[in-house]
Parts: C-alpha cells; sequence; structure tokens
C-alpha cells in the first residue's frame, strides 16, 4: 500500500513538472492599434520626407498607387519608436501610399503631394530691415523661380510676402563675382510692403560665402555660376552650409545658411502647387 501511495506521488509529481514544463500556454505577444499621422502629407522631389507610424506592430506592406511620383519604404529614424515611412519625391504629383499592418491586419491610406523641390534659407544674423534674424526664404525650383518669405514665431510661421529670385554672376574688375537677386514689394528703406505693389529688384553679392554654399545651389538649383575657381570662402566655426549676403548699395548685410534639421525649415502645406 506504502508502495502504491510513492508511485502514485511520483507520477503526480513527474505529471506537473511535465506540464510546468511544457503545458504552459506561451504568453502572446503584446499587439497595439495601428495609427499613422497624419494623413495628408507633403514633401518635395528630390527629398526624402516622413509618415510618422504613432503606433503598429514592426510588420508593414506598403504599396504606392503612383510609383513614378514616389518611392515609399519602412524604416526606423530618431524620436519614432514604432517607425516610420520614408517618402523619396521622383516628381511633382499626388498619390496614395496604402500601409497595411500586417500582425493585425489593418490598413491605413495617406494622401501624399511632391511639390517642387525648395532651397531653405534660414537668417542667422541680419542689420537688415526686412530680411531678419530667423527668417526663412525659401527658393522654389520652379520656372517662376518663386521665393517665400516667411517670419518665425514661436513654433509657428507667418507668410510676409511671396516674389522671386536669380542667381547670376558678372564681372567685377576681372572677376566674376556671384550674386543673388531677390525681388519683393518694397518702400524706399527696403521694408516689406503691401504685396500687391509693384515688385523691387535688391542685389546681393554673395563672394563671402563658403565653398559648400555654392556646390549646393549648383547640384540643389542647377544654378551654373560659371566661375573661373571658387570664390573666397569665409571660414566658418559650423560646418553649416553658410551663404553672407551684401546688398549693393547699402550698408545691409546678413548671414544665412541652408535648413534642413527644424521642422520650420518646410513650407506649410498648402502654398505650392
Amino acid at each position: 500500500m506504502k508502495k502504491r501511495i510513492l508511485n502514485s506521488i511520483k507520477k503526480i509529481t513527474v505529471f506537473f513538472t511535465l506540464l510546468l514544463l511544457f503545458g504552459c500556454k506561451k504568453e502572446e505577444k503584446q499587439r497595439f492599434n495601428f495609427i499613422i499621422t497624419p494623413t495628408e502629407v507633403e514633401t518635395r522631389s528630390n527629398y526624402v520626407g516622413y509618415i510618422s507610424i504613432t503606433s503598429g506592430n514592426g510588420s508593414y506592406t506598403i504599396k504606392v498607387k503612383d510609383d513614378e511620383i514616389l518611392d515609399a519604404n519602412f524604416t526606423t529614424i530618431t524620436n519614432a519608436p514604432f517607425g516610420a515611412i520614408s517618402l523619396h519625391g521622383k516628381k511633382k504629383g499626388e498619390t496614395i501610399v496604402s500601409i497595411t499592418d500586417n500582425i493585425i491586419q489593418s490598413t491605413r491610406e495617406v494622401k501624399v503631394k511632391i511639390t517642387d523641390y525648395y532651397l531653405p534659407l534660414v537668417i542667422s544674423k541680419s542689420n537688415h530691415p526686412t530680411l531678419k534674424g530667423q527668417m526663412r526664404i525659401f527658393l522654389v525650383n520652379n520656372d517662376k523661380k518663386d521665393a517665400y518669405f516667411f517670419f518665425e514665431e514661436g513654433d509657428k510661421y507667418s507668410l510676409k510676402q511671396k516674389g522671386t529670385y536669380k542667381f547670376i554672376s558678372e564681372m567685377n574688375g576681372g572677376t566674376k563675382i556671384p550674386f543673388l537677386l531677390l525681388s519683393y514689394s518694397s518702400d524706399e528703406n527696403g521694408k516689406f510692403t503691401d504685396a500687391k505693389n509693384t515688385m523691387v529688384e535688391h542685389k546681393f553679392d554673395l563672394t563671402e560665402s563658403n565653398t559648400q554654399f555654392y556646390s549646393a545651389v549648383h547640384s540643389l538649383l542647377g544654378v551654373n555660376w560659371e566661375l573661373p575657381s571658387s570664390p573666397t570662402t569665409k571660414s566658418s566655426p559650423t560646418t553649416l552650409i553658410f551663404t553672407r549676403m551684401k546688398e549693393i548699395g547699402t550698408d545691409f548685410i546678413l548671414e544665412a545658411y541652408i535648413g534642413s534639421s527644424s521642422s520650420l525649415d518646410f513650407i506649410p502645406n498648402g502654398y505650392l502647387d
């Protein structure tokens, strides 16, 4: 009798041991709701923009309705714990990007608009009455050569005026000098006036810009400076792509760099075709 009881105890012990080792149900992996923000995005051609994944499960299928307009891929970026969808703009236009979370089989659609490429100039220092510090000048690479003048107000923008721009180089004393022509409505003191008024051309000498600036303008906007050699480069304590602009006929000087790191280095939705 005692032997039977011991054998039964052993069997029960073995049974529960096996149950603990192999019979327990594996804990299911936590699943998240699939959330994409925003649902409408603008980015420029020849540039990589992003759609943030606010919440998701890490496995996605991405489809672009018109892949001649853009390419889209899943990627990881800083400050996006669930990842993001990179958007490489190929040409101007609009299309739909569909993203499916493969784990929970949920699909979201994002309307994406690709605009003309534009170069953001962020003014860091200035004694100019209009083109002041923290203003951003966006130079659009379109046929009209549109220029948008936005002023930073906290974490928002205020459009001050829309004008035009042109890069040129001219001979002066046997040397070609690079210039930026900015046209906008202004009074005799250089201050913005009503945009309905006739635009006035303002000419800026770019000689003291660094070499990277000339290269960037050439590669991004297709400007052929026709300079025999690199203009004199003003040394800068940073690696920013830097320009120093002197307005001809005035004492106004401003310094700017090509922006790309701030959320304000982009034209807000709705301004570009």
